[in-house]
C-alpha cells in the first residue's frame, strides 16, 4: 500500500496493488534487511556527495557532514530495521523526538515500526511521545498502515491514543478501507467500526467501497459482514465496476466463485 520508494521498503513483505484491466492483483515482494540496509546506506551516501571539485589539479569529492541530530535519526531507523530494541531505546532516551520524516525513506519511525511488525519498538516510540496522528496531513497515517497489516493489537492501541479513525492516507483510503483490502477475517474491521469508522466512505481516488476491497481480497467473511452492514453490492466505483468485478479468483478460486455468487444475485 505504501509508495514504492526504495529505502521505504524494509525487511518485510510489501504488497503493491497494481491495476490490470480495471482489477487489482497482489504482488508480494520479499527484500532482506541486509540488502535493504545497504541500499539505504548507499542512497544516503550518494545524496551527501557534492559535485566534484578540482583542487590543485586533482579531482576531489566533497561531502556534506550530517548533523548529530540527522545521525541520530538515521540510527533510529537502522535500529528499527534491525529489530534492535536496546539500540532504539538508547537513541530515544538520549532525547530524540520520534516525530520526524526520515529523508532517505520518506516515512516516520512509528510507521516503519508498524511495517516491521515490532510491537515492543512501537510501544517504546509511543512512550517517548510519538504522535499517533503524525504525518496524517501528508497522507502518512499510522492507523491505516496498522490496518493494512491486519495488526489488531496496534490498531487497538492507536485508537486508544486518539488516532483519527477516518483519516485519508496517500492512497485516498481510510483505515477501514485498508483493512478491507488486506485483512484476514473481520477482527480489525470490527475494531474500527466500534470506534466510529464510517463504513460507507469510498476511496477518494477510485471510489472503491469496503465491500469491493473485501471482494478483491477474496475475504468471504468480510464480504458477508459488509453486506449485512448494509453496503450495496451493486454500487459502482469511478470506473463503473461493481464489487463482483473486483474478485480475484486466482487468489482463491473457490472463495472467488462463492463471492461472485453472493454479489451477483442482488444485481441481476
Amino acid at each position: 500500500m505504501r509508495s514504492k520508494r526504495a529505502c521505504r521498503v524494509t525487511g518485510g513483505y510489501r504488497i503493491a496493488l497494481v491495476g490490470l484491466s480495471g482489477r487489482r492483483m497482489l504482488i508480494v515482494i520479499r527484500v532482506t534487511s541486509i540488502v535493504l540496509l545497504s541500499l539505504c546506506s548507499a542512497t544516503a551516501w550518494a545524496n551527501s556527495v557534492k559535485p566534484v571539485n578540482e583542487v590543485g589539479g586533482r579531482l576531489q569529492e566533497t561531502h556534506v557532514r550530517p548533523s548529530q541530530h540527522e545521525v541520530a535519526e538515521g540510527k533510529l531507523f537502522h535500529a528499527i530495521w534491525s529489530h534492535d530494541l536496546k539500540a532504539a531505546q538508547g537513541i530515544l532516551d538520549a532525547g530524540l523526538n520520534p516525530d520526524y520524516i526520515f529523508a532517505e525513506s520518506d516515512t516516520s519511525p512509528l510507521v516503519e515500526a508498524i511495517a516491521e511488525r515490532q510491537p515492543k519498538i512501537i510501544a517504546l516510540l509511543l512512550t517517548h511521545g510519538a504522535s499517533v496522528n503524525f504525518g496524517e496531513e501528508t497522507g502518512l497515517v499510522p492507523l491505516a498502515v496498522a490496518a493494512w497489516y491486519d495488526d489488531a493489537d496496534t490498531v487497538s492501541e492507536l485508537l486508544k491514543r486518539g488516532a483519527k479513525v477516518d483519516a485519508l492516507d496517500e492512497d485516498g483510503y481510510t483505515p477501514l478501507l485498508q483493512a478491507a483490502s488486506h485483512a484476514e477475517g473481520v477482527g480489525v474491521v470490527k475494531l474500527l467500526l466500534a470506534s466510529g469508522a464510517d463504513a460507507k466512505k469510498t476511496g477518494a481516488k477510485d471510489g472503491a467501497t469496503a465491500l469491493m476491497l473485501a471482494a478483491s481480497r477474496v475475504n468471504v467473511e468480510a464480504v458477508r459482514f459488509f453486506l449485512k452492514f448494509g453496503l450495496d453490492p451493486c454500487a459502482r466505483d469511478n470506473e463503473g465496476m461493481t464489487a463482483s468485478g473486483y474478485v480475484n479468483s486466482l487468489v482463491n478460486p473457490s472463495g472467488g466463485k462463492e463471492i461472485r455468487r453472493i454479489l451477483d444475485a442482488p444485481c441481476k
